[in-house]
């Protein structure tokens, strides 16, 4: 039985939702309850771009190291690979 994780467009499907769903988690605490900013809008953009970028970076660490397991399932390094050279 093949996992959501195992497939490509799985695993491109997961990215997807956590890019979009972690920065909007951690931007719902610095919103009152009737919608309006609790701090200044230029430092919450500011914190916004810091966690969208660490989260982008994780992601990408994820998705591709993750790639390499697929493509190369009896070794992590490449170049010890014989097909690959």
């Amino acid at each position: 039985m093949i996992t959501i994780t195992r497939s490509p467009w799985g695993r491109r499907l997961i990215v997807a939702l956590l890019t979009w769903l972690v920065p909007f988690l951690i931007a719902v605490p610095f919103y009152g309850k009737n919608g309006t900013l609790l701090i200044d809008p230029v430092l919450f953009k500011s914190i916004m771009i810091v966690i969208a970028t660490i989260t982008a970076a994780m992601l990408m660490v994820w998705f591709f190291l993750s790639s390499n397991d697929r493509l190369h399932p009896r070794s992590r390094d490449y170049r010890s690979c014989r097909a690959c050279r």
